[in-house]
């Protein structure tokens, strides 16, 4: 959930502008990236230099049991 709310939130540039924004290293966050993104939770936009730029579609999660 972290992630997605920085997504949201901070709209960030690239992958690596995620990972320093949430001080962790990009080894770290970008498996999770992946996840969200084959699981349909973000989605990306081609940024400069062939970076990926995360974002979200949508303004509310529901998660419900």
């Amino acid at each position: 959930m972290n992630l997605l709310n920085t997504i949201k939130k901070e709209n960030p540039e690239s992958i690596r502008e995620l990972a320093r924004i949430i001080d962790k290293d990009i080894s770290t966050v970008q498996p999770k990236i992946k996840n969200l993104s084959e699981n349909g939770f973000i989605n990306f936009k081609e940024g400069r230099k062939n970076s990926k730029i995360p974002y979200l579609n949508y303004d509310e999660i529901t998660i419900a049991i």
